[in-house]
């Protein structure tokens, strides 16, 4: 099956001054992730999406880019610079070693593996091979930050929260 595709007008600036985006997953994070795309200052955007075909097809429709029903085909995918990871917890590892492997940037949904093994693997893996790799974590919503909000008080120093 042939990828399927929409704004065509889209491709990676030869100069790399965009960062084209391919997304494994259309889950709700995925879709946060790629209307997320618009709001960054460099010019980002989804490039290439990887799920059962049927919802990627949807996804692009929604987003741009192209359709993919293969993690490798995405991976190798030219205008692919960067991968985010939002699919099931358990293809993690998987993929993002593939992505590594292909050279490509990777943020990965938390969590980023299942096991301290398997993240020292890729971290070892990325350093070797050169490639940026990432937790995706927004600490905002972490119990520890409530509770440094809930304690804070201008009236008095940071020493006595602790």
């Amino acid at each position: 099956m042939e990828p399927v595709s929409t704004r065509p007008s889209q491709s990676a600036s030869p100069d790399r001054s965009s960062i084209g985006w391919g997304i494994v997953g259309t889950g709700t994070i995925a879709r946060c992730f790629a209307e997320d795309l618009e709001y960054v200052s460099r010019r980002a955007s989804c490039r290439c999406v990887f799920a059962r075909i049927g919802t990627a097809a949807q996804f692009v429709a929604r987003h741009g880019g192209t359709a993919h029903e293969s993690h490798e085909a995405l991976l190798g995918d030219e205008k692919v610079d960067a991968v985010y990871i939002a699919s099931p917890n358990t293809s993690h590892f998987a993929i993002a070693f593939a992505a590594i492997a292909a050279k490509k940037s990777v943020l990965v949904e938390k969590p980023l593996v299942a096991t301290a093994e398997e993240a020292e693997r890729l971290r070892a893996f990325a350093a070797e091979q050169n490639v940026f790799l990432m937790e995706g974590l927004w600490t905002r919503f972490l119990p520890a930050i409530g509770f440094v909000k809930n304690a804070y008080n201008p009236q008095r120093s940071v020493k006595s929260v602790a």
